[in-house]
């Protein structure tokens, strides 16, 4: 897909921007023909409402110095919206670092495994999360449900999913998750 990268739109990248506006501005844009978001090495996109997935969008880093993190007292997943809206198909996440924050996100008390995940695979099929270091979420690494299908998640590092701090049984915590509808 074609190149757009998230500095030529005005992301930050400083770890303390709120960088969703742009990055959702950038989805949204290529929404009809598709495209690839870069996301240049050594920074860190703060967002606090889901990254959305379109069909033919890549999301992709330069490694994971290159990294989407959570904003402190975000409620929502860092990629995949929860009830999205359209199927999405041939997405893409690569070469990334995907930081759920749990340290600084309280954990929802209603214990809906529909939020908070690093990423959530909701109606999205043929796509791909590849070569990711996905940590620090406070439900699971990545939620694949609903119409999912043909996905593929390989060579990713997936740490310190869940948070410490939950009610056991109140929720699943677990790197790569299949709800029912899969």
């Amino acid at each position: 897909p074609p190149l757009f990268a998230v500095l030529a739109s005005w992301g930050k990248g400083d770890c303390s921007t709120y960088d969703f506006t742009v990055i959702n501005s950038a989805v949204t844009t290529r929404s009809c023909s598709g495209g690839t978001i870069f996301y240049p090495p050594q920074k860190t996109f703060m967002v606090s409402a889901a990254i959305p997935f379109r069909s033919n969008i890549w999301h992709v880093g330069a490694g994971w110095s290159s990294v989407v993190k959570s904003r402190s007292g975000s409620v929502d997943n860092v990629f995949g919206e929860a009830s999205p809206s359209a199927v999405s198909t041939n997405v893409a996440i690569m070469n990334l670092a995907i930081d759920g924050n749990r340290a600084n996100v309280a954990y929802s008390a209603s214990g809906d495994d529909a939020y908070q995940n690093a990423v959530r695979l909701n109606q999205v099929s043929n796509s791909r999360i590849i070569n990711c270091y996905i940590h620090d979420s406070v439900m699971n690494a990545v939620s694949i449900h609903n119409a999912s299908n043909d996905n593929v998640v390989a060579f990713n590092r997936i740490e310190d999913v869940g948070k410490s701090t939950a009610a056991p049984g109140a929720a699943t915590y677990i790197g790569v998750f299949l709800e029912s509808g899969v």
